[in-house]
C-alpha cells in the first residue's frame, strides 16, 4: 500500500483536524522527485495552524522552489492524536506535497523562533524516524540542519541538530544549496560534506566540530574548533537590499483554520529601537527598510494570488518605518475599496502613531495594541523604552474618535529595581488610557493588559542578569489583581510563569542542557508553548533526573568576563557594547546596583 493510501485510510479517520495534513492547498507547489538534485523537507516545531503564518517558512519555501534544480515540501509537528496514531501504524513522518517520508529527503530544515519548541524537534525527528543525536546518524539520514532567532544561541538543543545557518535565509541558503548540491554529486559521506560545508561558510555552525570544556563550578572554560580552518566565531549573514531580496507573493493559502489568516509584508527588518531586553532589537541590526513602492508593488501581487482581506505589515517596530502616513495612504487608496484592512502587529507610541487610526479607520478596524513594557517612567528609562505620555495620550483619542472602543497593553514584570509601586503605576496608567475615552464616549475603553515575564535573553545587555525566582512573579501577579479589582473595564491576563522559567532556563543555557531535554521529551514533554499540554512537572522530573541545576541557568547572575553559551556566535556587536548599555541600566536605577553592579568598561 503506497503512503499516500495509508495516510487516506489508517491516519486520517482515526484524528482530529484531518485537513491539516493533507495539503493539497492554493498555491501549494508539487515537484518531482526525480527531476531535482535537492531535496528539502522544510519543519516548523509546531502545528500547522501556528507554522502555516511563519512568514520565514513561507520566504524559504518559495526561496528554494523557485529553483529548478531544487524542491521544497512543508511538515509540521503533528498534534498528540495523530502523533499516537503514526507511532501505532508505524507510520512515518510525512510532507504535505507528496507524502515522501521526511527521512528520505536530502536535508531536513528546522525553522526555530523561540525556546518552547524544543521538544517538539525531538518529537518530529522521533516520527520521521531520525537518530535523535546527530552523533548517531547513519548515512541515509538527511542532514538536519535550523535556522531562525534561536540560533543565536543553538547550544541547548546543539546536540540535535547537524548545523546551524546564522542569519537571514535569503543571504546564506541559495549559496549552501549550490555547495550542497556540488558535494552531493561527489557521493561524499555526511560528515564529509558538513565539514565542507563549514570549512566554506563562516555562517554555518557545525556543533560536533566545536570542543566545549567546562571549569569546575560549571560555567565555560573555553570553546575550541577541533578542526582546522573552520570559522570561530561563528559570523552572522544578513540581507542588506529587502527590495532586491525573493519574497513570496503566493504565499499557501491554508484550507485548516490557522492563526494569522492574512498577508504579510515584510515592511522593515530590525529596529532603531534598542530596548535593553529585546533581542530582536539587538541582533537584527542594521535596520533595513523596504520602498514604499516594492511593498505596494507585493501587496498588490499577494492580494491577487489569495484573496486574503487582511494585510499586515510586519515589522519589530512598524510605526518608525518613514514616511508611514504616505504608505498607509496609498495602501489604503487602493484596498479599502476592496474591503480589505491594513494592520501592525503592534504600535510604538510616536506622534507618527496619530496618522494612523483615522486611515485603518477605511476598513475593517484590526486590533489597537501597544506595547508599554513598563507602568513607570523610571522603568521605561532603565530600559530604553522611550516613550513619550504627551505623545500617548493625543494618539490613543484619535483611535477613539476614529471608532475604537478598546485597546491591548502589553507590559512586563520583573524588571531589576522594579518595585509594587511599579507595579500599581501599571495598573492606574492601564485605566488612565482607558478613561481618556470618556471625553469622546461618554464611557471609558476596554482595556486588556497582557502582562509578560521578562525572560534575559542572549545576545542583550540583561544576558548577565538571572531571572526573578517564581515566587516573585507569583506575588506580583498578586498585586497586580488586587490593583486592578476597582476597574471594570480592565481585563489582566499573564503568561505561565513556569514556563517563562523555563524560557530563561534555555535562553541562558548551554550544550549540558541537552540530557535534560531528552529526558523530558522522553517523559511526555511536547507542545510546551501550549497551555493544555504544558506540564512544568515534566521538566522538574528531567532537571532531577539529569542533576541539572536549573537556577544556575535562569537565575544566576552571570560573571562580567565570564564566556557565555553563545560568545563563539558573532552577531556584529561587540560584547563591551552590551556591557555599557547594562552599566547604563544601573546608571538610571541606582538601586538595582545591589542586584548587580558591572565593572567599568
Amino acid at each position: 500500500m503506497s503512503q499516500q493510501k495509508r495516510i487516506e485510510t489508517e491516519l486520517l479517520p482515526f484524528i482530529q483536524g484531518a485537513s491539516q495534513y493533507i495539503g493539497r492547498e492554493m498555491n501549494m507547489i508539487l515537484k518531482d522527485h526525480h527531476t531535482v538534485s535537492v531535496r528539502v523537507a522544510m519543519g516548523f516545531p509546531d502545528t500547522y495552524a501556528i507554522g502555516t503564518g511563519s512568514l520565514a517558512m513561507q520566504i524559504i519555501y518559495h526561496l528554494l522552489n523557485a529553483r529548478s534544480d531544487t524542491l521544497c515540501e512543508r511538515v509540521f509537528c503533528p498534534w498528540i492524536d495523530a502523533a499516537d496514531r503514526m507511532r501505532a501504524i508505524n507510520l512515518p513522518l510525512f510532507t504535505l506535497e507528496s507524502y515522501t517520508a521526511v527521512r528520505e529527503f536530502d536535508i531536513f530544515a528546522l525553522t526555530v523562533p523561540y525556546e518552547m519548541l524544543y521538544s517538539n524537534i525531538l518529537e518530529m525527528l522521533d516520527l520521521a524516524g531520525i537518530a535523535l543525536f546527530s552523533r548517531d546518524r547513519k548515512e541515509t539520514d538527511p542532514l538536519v540542519i535550523a535556522g531562525g532567532s534561536q540560533m543565536d544561541n543553538p547550544e541547548p538543543f546543539a546536540d540535535f541538530i547537524d548545523a546551524a545557518v546564522i542569519g537571514d535565509a535569503e543571504a546564506t541558503l541559495p549559496a549552501f544549496i549550490d555547495a550542497y548540491k556540488e558535494l552531493k554529486s561527489q557521493n561524499l559521506k555526511r560528515d564529509d560534506i558538513l565539514l565542507n560545508l563549514a570549512k566554506r561558510f563562516p555562517w554555518l555552525y557545525v556543533p560536533k566540530f566545536y570542543k566545549i570544556e567546562y571549569n569546575d563550578d560549571h560555567t565555560i572554560r573555553c570553546v575550541t574548533p577541533t578542526i582546522d580552518g573552520i570559522a570561530l566565531p561563528v559570523k552572522r549573514e544578513i540581507t542588506l537590499d529587502l527590495d532586491a531580496a525573493p519574497y513570496p507573493t503566493a504565499p499557501i493559502v491554508p484550507i485548516h483554520n490557522v492563526v494569522h489568516d492574512r498577508i504579510n509584508i515584510e515592511i522593515m527588518r530590525g529596529c532603531p529601537n534598542v530596548c535593553r531586553f529585546c533581542h530582536e532589537g539587538y541582533t537584527r541590526k542594521p535596520v533595513r527598510k523596504r520602498s514604499i513602492e516594492k511593498i505596494i508593488e507585493l501587496a498588490k501581487e499577494t492580494y491577487a494570488n489569495t484573496g486574503l482581506t487582511e494585510i499586515s505589515l510586519c515589522s519589530l517596530s512598524s510605526a518608525d518605518y518613514p514616511n508611514l502616513e504616505k504608505l498607509f495612504t496609498e495602501l489604503n487608496d487602493y484596498f479599502a475599496p476592496k474591503h480589505v484592512s491594513i494592520a501592525l502587529p503592534s504600535l510604538r507610541v510616536e506622534k507618527q502613531l496619530q496618522i494612523i487610526p483615522s486611515q485603518t479607520s477605511k476598513v475593517r478596524k484590526a486590533p489597537l495594541t501597544i506595547a508599554l513594557e513598563a507602568g513607570s517612567e523610571r522603568l521605561r528609562k532603565m530600559i530604553h523604552k522611550n516613550i513619550d505620555l504627551e505623545n500617548l495620550k493625543p494618539a490613543v483619542l484619535e483611535a477613539y474618535r476614529c471608532g475604537w472602543r478598546g485597546v491591548k497593553l502589553y507590559f512586563m514584570v520583573g524588571f531589576p529595581g522594579e518595585t509594587p509601586d511599579d507595579l500599581i503605576d501599571l495598573v492606574e496608567l492601564a485605566d488612565e488610557i482607558g478613561q481618556w475615552r470618556k471625553s469622546i464616549a461618554g464611557r471609558p475603553a476596554e482595556v486588556n493588559v497582557s502582562i509578560s515575564f521578562l525572560v534575559p535573553k542572549s545576545q542583550t545587555p540583561m544576558q548577565w542578569l538571572g531571572q526573578k525566582s517564581l515566587e516573585y512573579f507569583e506575588n506580583s501577579i498578586n498585586i497586580l489583581r488586587q490593583a486592578v479589582r476597582p476597574y471594570r473595564h480592565i481585563k489582566l491576563s499573564y503568561h505561565d510563569r513556569f514556563r517563562s522559567r523555563l524560557e530563561a532556563i534555555f535562553a541562558r543555557g548551554n550544550r549540558t542542557l541537552s540530557a535534560a531535554l531528552y529526558q523530558a521529551w522522553k517523559n511526555g514533554a511536547r507542545f510546551d508553548s501550549w497551555d493544555d499540554t504544558f506540564q512544568y512537572q515534566r521538566w522538574l522530573d528531567a532537571f532531577a533526573a539529569t542533576n541539572t541545576d536549573a537556577d544556575f541557568f535562569a537565575n544566576r547572575n552571570f560573571g562580567p568576563t565570564e564566556i557565555l553559551p553563545w560568545d563563539h556566535i558573532d552577531i556584529s556587536l561587540k560584547k563591551s557594547l552590551l556591557m555599557s548599555h547594562l552599566k547604563e541600566m544601573v546608571a538610571n536605577a541606582p538601586e538595582i546596583k545591589d542586584f548587580y553592579s558591572p565593572p567599568d568598561v
